[in-house]
């Protein structure tokens, strides 16, 4: 007599052939195991394979019908832990709010002047117009707005009355509430802009600045804004008239009508005079040669201690009579500059029969300076908008 294992497929509700795990050789489900009371091995035809499927079928019914009230039971438990747990988090926190504002109450009591810290819960992102100035001299600070992103803020001021000045760093910057608490989590701090490398400054108008910190600020709360000084920079520009006279490279442009690479003159030119210079206040030439077909200019600050050249890369530019000269800038050791450029690329751009060929360095120079406050700025102070 073969022995046949049974197992049960949950999808054609029968006894299959095989064991569990395996598949329904009727239908794609696998086989699970029947229940132990109803778990029987076929001996063949003769079997009593009906009354087992007739048992198994019997107590799968009665599962299904006790499953509803089984999730109706755990609902149940489910909804008394949700209430028991508000009611003893509800008493906590009524607790605790007592326990703090007794510990206020206390302080002001006993005289300390302690600021009760805040605690209301992390703000997210938003933005709050605001518009609220105060002027210390001829100059006007304005607190724009407060933006918050995920996980900064970004307070933009506006700064009026500084010709041609842009600021910086601003100095005991310091965010409050209405009790005096700090509300950027820095304290009073030094500030630099992040966008002053890209603004436009205007002779005596207004110029906003960003300033980040590095949590989010609750906008909402913000009273004041204390400053104690701005750091300014004072920039200028100097212009360095200069003549190159090399009559072999103008008849070579001429003739070929191209630019000769740099280089093929072999060491210097006796003839070919060289000058630069001209009407400079806060910048000197430190030098000046040409050699193997290339002009190099050497520049210094003319009062290292106070005035400094901008040294980075395309602060100063090379123009001639036609256009402007491909030139090259690098830093030098003390806050110079060496501007180096092709005598055939200033030959290109130079009116042709001419061997003397002029041309013009644009230069940057800048000077750090301080302006004094205080500015406290609040809504009192001033509203040159909608302020919340």
């Amino acid at each position: 007599m073969a022995v046949r294992r049974q197992a049960w497929c949950p999808r054609c509700d029968e006894l299959r052939p095989g064991r569990a795990g395996g598949r329904c050789p009727a239908c794609p489900a696998r086989l699970v195991e029947a229940p132990a009371a109803a778990v029987r091995v076929s001996a063949g035809p003769d079997s009593d394979g009906g009354t087992l499927r007739t048992t198994v079928r019997q107590r799968l019914r009665r599962l299904r019908a006790v499953l509803p009230a089984l999730r109706a039971a755990a609902l149940a438990l489910g909804a008394v832990a949700l209430v028991t747990g508000s009611f003893v988090a509800g008493r906590a926190t009524r607790s605790s709010a007592q326990t703090q504002a007794g510990s206020g109450a206390s302080a002001s009591a006993g005289g300390s002047g302690a600021a009760v810290a805040s605690t209301s819960t992390q703000p997210g992102p938003g933005l709050r117009e605001l518009g609220w100035h105060a002027s210390s001299g001829q100059v006007t600070v304005t607190l724009r707005r407060i933006e918050n992103g995920a996980d900064f803020s970004t307070v933009t001021l506006g700064v009026a009355g500084l010709a041609g000045i842009r600021v910086a760093a601003f100095n005991g910057l310091r965010i409050e509430d209405g009790r005096g608490n700090d509300l950027s989590g820095e304290g009073t701090t030094t500030k630099q802009p992040i966008n002053s490398g890209r603004i436009q400054f205007e002779q005596g108008g207004g110029t906003d600045y960003l300033v980040q910190f590095n949590r989010t600020i609750a906008y909402t709360a913000v009273a004041r804004v204390d400053l104690q000084s701005l750091t300014t920079v004072q920039m200028t520009t100097e212009t360095a008239q200069g003549t190159l006279t090399d009559a072999a490279m103008r008849r070579d442009i001429d003739r070929d009508g191209q630019a000769n690479e740099p280089g093929t003159t072999a060491g210097p030119c006796s003839a070919c005079p060289l000058s630069a210079g001209g009407g400079l206040k806060t910048i000197k030439v430190a030098g000046a040669t040409y050699r193997h077909g290339k002009v190099v200019l050497l520049f210094a600050p003319a009062d290292p201690a106070h005035w400094s050249m901008d040294t980075g890369d395309g602060d100063a530019e090379v123009d001639a009579d036609n256009g402007q000269v491909s030139s090259d800038t690098q830093p030098l050791p003390g806050g110079g500059l060496m501007v180096t450029f092709a005598a055939s690329s200033l030959a290109l751009v130079s009116p042709a029969g001419n061997a003397k060929m002029p041309f013009r360095v644009q230069l940057f120079a800048s000077r750090q300076g301080s302006t004094q406050g205080p500015w406290r700025i609040d809504q009192n102070s001033g509203s040159a908008g909608a302020g919340g």
